[in-house]
């Protein structure tokens, strides 16, 4: 065995801890929602850029994230993403209102977007090309951990500590990962030296922040106001820009050509659009459970860390199913879990509703390993080895950019549906009522204990069905686009075994081999 491969397993296992600040950084903070809007003041769309900042500015700067590594030493840069997601957890933690909150987030998101690339790419160097669909998926599934972890670690905090505590925790984590890497984790980089592409970064975090904020936005100014239809102008001309930005380069961070493969496109889409679902409902679930339903944040930090135990059991083990039926096979019948697991929420609201959220959690996490490991790896192997850093950032905007838009679009038709079904419950309140009530059902309910009486009750009656009918459309939004996804993938990978045999960037006519001391076969 090649030396660049001994104690990979032991790297991986630190790759892994690392990873976790990622996914916990996305789950552990849903429970404090009501904490939130309670001790900040923070509103609907307050709640919004809270929980989609991080995933915009990780998936505009993501990819220079991975070209950075490629550049100055993965190793380097991961350390410095800890060391930035450290500062900015704590930052984060004392926050006085919404505005400084949002603000580390999105150092928070800088920080993830500098360490996670280098988590897989290190992993396409340390590990021969037979282990890597393998590593891929216990990366994939160990590295879920701070999905499962963070929800009941922040209901646990919550219950003693006041709600910064979800982000200070982050802070031991960033140390034992600083620590075990400097003895274990080897240093590794392009030799090309590429420079790095400062205006590209810049176009692509412009085009998804202008975005994401139309979506946002929407619920309040409506989709034919000007701030929403500036921002959807800025987001095309920023795309058009960095599509010929990239286009006119000798040496582009990221070949936009590369998007004309399938076995690039396809994979990308599954993962995006998988992500799009599942986190975007898993951000309207504590709402409900939490403010409807009325249960603790512990309680609902063990329902929704359901989701992270069964994508952790799938994704670990799926490499036994594609080597069955092939990847194709796998990602549409993932996919199809993932539905499956979505369209339990339809339930929701039936003297039933905890069972059925679990169940459709615990599916919908099934589906997701399935479907995205494979994925993955197909991603990861379109770009040469040389180019790790570039190729898993990839995967890492793929996985952010659809998380950032599930939360924006789900619950921009959330918020829509629940304004319009609670406009006559709110005819007989002052305008100030109306406006509180409207804004979201935690308000409501709010306002519903001021009004008291028979009143109250009809009021926090209707806010209640109001919520549950809007978080019904998004589920229906959510199974019908992962079917099209589906269909749209199984067509247009129907060769897959096939396509996959050639490598466009190992043929010599294409580009010259690596020197042997930092080539890696995929």
């Amino acid at each position: 065995m090649p030396t660049e491969y001994r104690g990979r397993y032991w790297i991986l296992a630190v790759l892994c801890v690392s990873l976790t600040l990622v996914g916990m950084a996305i789950t552990i903070l849903n429970v404090a929602i009501p904490d939130l809007t309670r001790e900040l003041g923070a509103d609907a769309s307050d709640l919004q850029w809270i929980f989609s900042t991080y995933g915009i500015v990780f998936a505009g700067l993501v990819v220079t994230g991975g070209a950075a590594g490629d550049r100055f030493g993965r190793k380097l840069v991961l350390d410095a993403g800890l060391v930035v997601f450290g500062v900015a957890a704590t930052l984060g933690a004392f926050s006085p209102d919404p505005a400084l909150l949002i603000a580390a987030r999105a150092l928070m998101g800088l920080g993830a977007a500098m360490l996670m690339p280098g988590t897989l790419s290190i992993i396409t160097h340390v590990f021969p090309p037979e282990e890597r669909v393998k590593a891929i998926g216990i990366w994939s599934g160990v590295g879920g951990l701070g999905f499962i972890l963070g929800p009941p670690i922040g209901g646990v905090l919550l219950t003693h500590f006041w709600w910064g505590s979800v982000l200070l925790v982050n802070l031991p984590v960033v140390v034992i990962a600083l620590v075990a890497g400097a003895r274990i984790v080897p240093e590794s980089r392009d030799p090309e030296k590429t420079p790095l592409d400062l205006g590209g970064a810049a176009l692509s975090t412009l085009g998804i922040s202008a975005l994401v904020f139309a979506f946002i936005e929407a619920p309040s100014t409506g989709w034919t106001g000007a701030p929403v239809l500036i921002a959807v102008a800025i987001a095309a001309l920023a795309f058009l820009a960095y599509a010929r930005w990239e286009l006119g380069r000798k040496r582009p961070m990221l070949d936009v050509r590369l998007f004309r493969r399938s076995t690039f496109t396809a994979p990308a889409l599954v993962i995006t659009v998988g992500n799009f679902v599942a986190w975007g409902v898993y951000f309207l679930i504590p709402q409900f459970l939490q403010i409807v339903e009325g249960h603790s944040a512990l309680w609902v930090g063990m329902v929704v860390s359901v989701i992270s135990i069964s994508w952790c059991a799938s994704a670990t083990s799926v490499s036994i199913v594609v080597r069955r039926i092939g990847e194709r096979a796998t990602i549409g019948a993932g996919l199809l879990v993932t539905a499956a697991g979505a369209a339990c929420f339809l339930f929701v609201g039936t003297s039933q509703s905890t069972w059925w959220v679990i169940l459709g959690l615990f599916v919908i996490g099934l589906g997701m390993g399935t479907a995205t490991t494979p994925a993955t790896s197909m991603l990861v192997s379109e770009l040469p080895p040389e180019k790790a850093g570039v190729g898993s950032a990839m995967n890492d905007v793929t996985r952010e950019f659809g998380t950032a838009f599930g939360i924006a679009v789900l619950g921009s038709v959330l918020a829509f549906r629940y304004s319009a079904q609670l406009t006559d419950a709110t005819s007989s309140l002052s305008a100030g009522q109306q406006e509180a009530a409207r804004n979201n059902v935690a308000d409501a309910l709010n306002v519903a204990d001021e009004v008291g009486g028979s009143s109250g009750e009809t009021l926090a009656d209707a806010a209640r069905a109001a919520f549950t009918s809007g978080f019904t459309l998004a589920v229906v939004v959510s199974v019908v686009l992962l079917f099209a996804v589906t269909a749209l993938v199984m067509a247009w990978l129907p060769h897959l075994r096939r396509v996959r045999r050639h490598r466009w960037w190992a043929s010599p006519i294409a580009r010259p081999p690596a020197p042997a001391s930092t080539r890696v076969e995929a």
